[in-house]
Parts: C-alpha cells; structure tokens; sequence
C-alpha cells in the first residue's frame, strides 16, 4: 500500500461490511479519492461473516493489523 489512513470501529452492533463502508465513505470525503484497498485483521472476517466483496474495493486480511481497526487507501 503506498498511501492510506487508519480508521478505528469497534462498535459490535455494525456488520464488517458497514464498517467498512463507513471507512471508504469517510476516506472519499477527506482526500477526494477512491480507495482501491481495505487491509483488516484475520479476526474481523473470522467473526463468521468472512471477507465482504464490495465492487471496485479489494479487502484484504493482514496479521500486522489489530482487531477494530481498519487500513484503508490505494495500493
């Protein structure tokens, strides 16, 4: 990944995917850009909802990145 931001969501009462949505929506706003990666820890998509596919968006599982938090930016 070249650039990209951090975004924290620890809140249970969301599914992954919305997490996720929420992460691009506000990385949209604050650059401009359409963010082409996701990293997230192997624990979020080991919570039974696996690896969303969101078109356009390749979301990935990484060991460096901890629970909740959620690597978002261009590869």
């Amino acid at each position: 990944m070249v650039n990209g931001m951090m975004w924290f969501d620890d809140n249970n009462k969301r599914s992954l995917e919305q997490k996720i949505r929420m992460a691009v929506n506000y990385f949209e706003l604050k650059y401009k850009l359409k963010p082409e990666i996701v990293l997230i820890s192997p624990k979020e998509s080991a919570q039974g909802e696996g690896l969303p596919r969101i078109p356009g968006l390749e979301v990935q599982n990484q060991e460096v990145v901890l629970p909740h938090h959620f690597w978002v930016g261009l590869s």
